[in-house]
């Protein structure tokens, strides 16, 4: 009830769906349009209680799910280009966009070309590597290069940090997930092959396995690409799918 009075200005007592119809046309018609930016947010019936609805006021939700019931319009964030990487990674390390005079140009961007883009591999591998000296960095490097963490303190906090995207799935959705950590690291995975996988695994018919597949991606937990080599499984996976579900 505090978020609506920040936004209303009005006092309100009891529950937000409580609101008389009346109360919602008071604050921001007095005080113009609203922006209401909910950051990090991990369920539906965590937005649903969070979306204001009267006229001025717009919701900017962030997100790694994706919610089509209530968010109109989505927009999908990219992995960061080199130079963008460079400047999240400069900012965390060095506290500025660049890359210092003092520091080994070379060795800065090896570190960061190995966070892959990721904004929060960026900032914490490079708050873990400020003040510290050209070994250190070095160091960092290679165990990166190998696909080690470069220090428990930065493993921690990694994990910490994605344990959430893990932890809000079901028992079920979370085993399949797992699965996938039994592929090659950036390599592509058939669509059909981890169907059969997580069928054959955790007795599911084929419509629930692609169903998962279909959440997990909307989650952006993987990413579903488009590649000739593997669209006859998949058209051919969906088309079955669609048979089970409308027979004929």
């Amino acid at each position: 009830m505090k978020l609506w009075e920040q936004i209303s200005g009005n006092l309100v007592l009891g529950a937000y769906n409580q609101i008389p119809e009346w109360q919602l046309k008071l604050g921001p018609r007095d005080r113009g349009p609203v922006l209401v930016i909910l950051d990090d947010v991990w369920s539906l019936p965590q937005l649903e209680e969070l979306i204001f609805k009267f006229p001025g006021c717009k919701t900017l939700v962030v997100s790694r799910f994706k919610f089509p019931t209530l968010v109109k319009q989505t927009y999908e964030m990219q992995l960061l280009d080199e130079a963008a990487a460079l400047s999240v990674f400069c900012r965390a390390a060095f506290d500025q966009e660049s890359v210092p005079q003092t520091a080994d140009k070379k060795l800065v961007r090896q570190v960061s070309a190995e966070c892959r883009g990721l904004p929060l591999a960026l900032k914490v591998i490079g708050a873990s590597l400020r003040d510290q000296p050209p070994k250190i960095w070095l160091s960092a490097k290679n165990r990166l290069s190998r696909g080690e963490a470069i220090s428990d303190s930065h493993e921690t906090k990694l994990l910490e940090r994605m344990a959430a995207s893990v932890e809000c799935l079901s028992e079920k959705v979370r085993d399949c997930f797992l699965d996938l950590g039994c592929f090659p690291e950036d390599k592509k995975i058939p669509l059909d092959v981890l169907i059969n996988i997580w069928m054959e695994i955790h007795d599911l018919d084929e419509p629930d396995a692609f169903a998962i597949l279909v959440e997990l991606s909307n989650k952006n937990l993987l990413t579903l690409v488009n590649d000739a080599q593997y669209v006859s499984s998949a058209i051919y996976a969906l088309q079955n799918i669609l048979e089970l579900r409308c027979p004929k």
